[in-house]
């Protein structure tokens, strides 16, 4: 009933922020009239408590080198979508489609790509920079407008950035790993106790209410196998052509 998501493949931000997601689902369609309170205050508990020592943990990689490293991939996309804007009201019809739509390229994502956090910020660029190299529409925008310089730094300020992140990420990784797994592990416990009880439910008891929240929880589970899996093909790619 409800669809796996890849846990093992998961990092520790995109456990929590899934996680954070489900809560706000459940608890968007009413835990009392799911029948699964003590399941979500559960599911909360330990949410909380992982976010915490992830919290703490990461808060030490924090380096001012990452700063700037991230204060420079800001400066690109906000520099860029400057440009874009302006090319809307060009008066070359051409130059201002192409403005048009690679606007919409960075707007799709609904969010501030610059008010993210480190690794969602880092995974949305890298989308954005896939985005423009496999769609033809995209790729040949950015040669119509002469934009390829800036495509590059902002991939090469994403990758100097996150090059950085896992490195100071490994420094803390080896001495914390025990505790976040555990608080993985419980975390976990408590997921599956809350679908495992709205699945029970929904058998005994359909209603538009249990396949509502299935639905929309099987969604975020679609969307975040999706982006893991996308992650790793990078990252396969990367090792591939000798990046790393």
């Amino acid at each position: 009933m409800f669809t796996v998501p890849t846990f093992i493949k998961f990092r520790n931000t995109e456990f929590i922020l899934y996680l954070k997601e489900v809560k706000s689902i459940v608890t968007k369609h009413d835990p009392k009239i799911l029948n699964v309170v003590p399941q979500i205050i559960m599911l909360n508990d330990h949410l909380n408590l992982i976010s915490e020592v992830y919290t703490m943990q990461i808060g030490n990689t924090i380096t001012k080198d990452l700063e700037m490293l991230d204060e420079r991939r800001d400066f690109a996309i906000i520099g860029l979508r400057s440009i874009l804007e302006s090319h809307t009201y060009h008066f070359d019809t051409a130059k201002r489609a192409a403005g048009r739509v690679l606007l919409q390229s960075i707007d799709q994502y609904r969010v501030a790509i610059i008010k993210q956090n480190y690794h969602a910020k880092t995974i949305l660029l890298r989308n954005l920079i896939e985005d423009w190299e496999k769609i033809l529409v995209l790729k040949a925008a950015l040669i119509t407008l002469d934009l390829k310089d800036w495509e590059q730094e902002i991939r090469t300020s994403n990758i100097s950035f996150n090059t950085i992140y896992l490195e100071h990420n490994k420094e803390y990784t080896k001495s914390s790993k025990v505790d976040v797994a555990k608080f993985r592990d419980k975390a976990l416990e408590s997921y599956s106790a809350l679908t495992n009880h709205i699945t029970a439910h929904a058998i005994v008891y359909p209603s538009n209410s249990y396949t509502k929240v299935i639905k929309d929880i099987n969604l975020l589970t679609a969307n975040y196998n999706l982006l893991v899996q996308k992650r790793l093909n990078v990252l396969k790619d990367i090792r591939d052509i000798g990046i790393t």
